[in-house]
């Protein structure tokens, strides 16, 4: 695989329609493909639609543990539906143009320390991202078999095949259609999973790595032999500039995703408990690798989640760490006080936030963990008290 920080949210981006950036010179592809987008986008929320009514339906005629898993799943599925509306309204695709401007930036310079930097960030984003994917893809996977398993081998109803959803028609008098419906949407739902996650990753790991580049430019600032005062104050401002790019670039990510992200830590406790839950009262050897693989993705997401915001934050502090490195003290005043400038901006850390509360970080994932954990022994013991 090529070492790049956005192709595999591409991947996952252009079958579900979020990819917004030109596919293509010929108009009939592209126009071909707008109209896809809105098709499958529209497929998906009736897809979800469908969920909710079932869920309506069953809602009182079932125990609450039971519904437990299921509500959970529909939770989970509206806000993949959710998420994906705000990146289209927030322009989040549009901004992998940076993304790709600054990489080919990079990957195209003589300086090795720059490229070592970066490829350790793409070595990141790959392992953090193919977790990610594969977990979802397993935990799909597997759970289609159970099923497949269950209905023609055990002779299961198709109103238990995999989802639970509401048709307007007699699911057994169409039960091909009913099962090859939600195998299908079984698959979109593994693609749009993941093309809710890896832009998240990719935008936040690209925010970093460029931070750390900014640091090591600005260590070098008086390394190489400059022929004039007036090249080094050139210099320093061509790093200014670019310092306050990236300051607005994570700005700016930070307003379009982080009401996602507070969605994301408040239904996260919701779905860990439920996959809790069904690990543990499973009770078919069959089900254990599907339950195991449900709660190891959402472990990952939130985990690689909370450590990539933590790295915005942590590499924008380390700016002042890249001008003190620096040879500052041997420079003229007018050259120090543009550093300095450097230093102020520097000392509010750039954050992505859960909505407008606190910093996405490493102990809002340690609390995200501890809710699910209540959760679960609340449901525990509502359930042993029931029976």
């Amino acid at each position: 695989m090529a070492i790049s920080l956005y192709m595999v949210a591409k991947w996952f981006m252009l079958p579900t329609g979020v990819w917004k950036l030109s596919i293509s010179p010929n108009p009939s592809t592209r126009t071909i493909y707008s109209i896809y987008s809105v098709v499958i986008q529209s497929l998906y929320i009736m897809y979800n639609a469908s969920m909710l009514i079932r869920l309506i339906q069953m809602w009182g005629k079932y125990p609450m543990a039971e519904l437990y898993v299921f509500l959970t799943l529909t939770i989970l599925i509206l806000e993949i539906n959710y998420k994906i509306m705000i990146y289209l309204k927030n322009g989040i695709p549009q901004m992998f143009a940076t993304v790709i401007e600054r990489e080919e930036s990079v990957l195209n310079s003589e300086d090795g320390e720059m490229k070592k930097i970066y490829l350790s960030r793409v070595k990141y984003y790959k392992f953090a991202t193919f977790c990610q994917c594969f977990c979802s893809g397993f935990g799909i996977s597997w759970f289609v078999i159970i099923n497949i398993y269950t209905k023609y081998y055990m002779q299961v109803k198709v109103d238990h095949f995999m989802y639970e959803l509401w048709f307007p028609f007699d699911k057994e008098k169409h039960d091909t259609f009913v099962a090859g419906y939600n195998v299908v949407m079984a698959f979109y739902g593994f693609l749009f999973n993941c093309a809710s996650q890896t832009p998240l990753q990719t935008l936040m790991v690209f925010s970093a790595a460029q931070l750390e580049i900014l640091q090591l430019k600005l260590s070098r600032s008086f390394e190489e032999t400059v022929s004039s005062e007036e090249a080094k104050l050139e210099h320093v401002k061509k790093l200014i500039r670019e310092h306050q790019f990236l300051i607005q670039f994570v700005t700016n990510l930070n307003e379009a995703i982080k009401y996602t992200i507070l969605l994301e830590f408040a239904v996260e406790s919701v779905h860990g408990a439920g996959a809790l839950l069904q690990l543990i009262s499973t009770k078919k050897a069959i089900e254990i690798p599907y339950a195991l693989m449900y709660l190891s993705l959402l472990v990952i997401n939130m985990s690689a989640l909370a450590w990539s915001a933590n790295e915005v934050t942590t590499q924008s502090e380390n700016v002042t760490v890249g001008v003190y490195g620096s040879n500052w003290t041997a420079q003229s005043a007018p050259l120090k006080k543009l550093l300095l400038m450097v230093l102020m901006r520097a000392q509010k850390p750039l954050s992505i936030d859960v909505g407008p509360f606190r910093p996405m970080n490493n102990e809002a994932a340690l609390m995200t963990a501890k809710g699910s954990y209540t959760y679960a022994q609340f449901m525990i013991h509502s359930r042993s008290i029931s029976k």
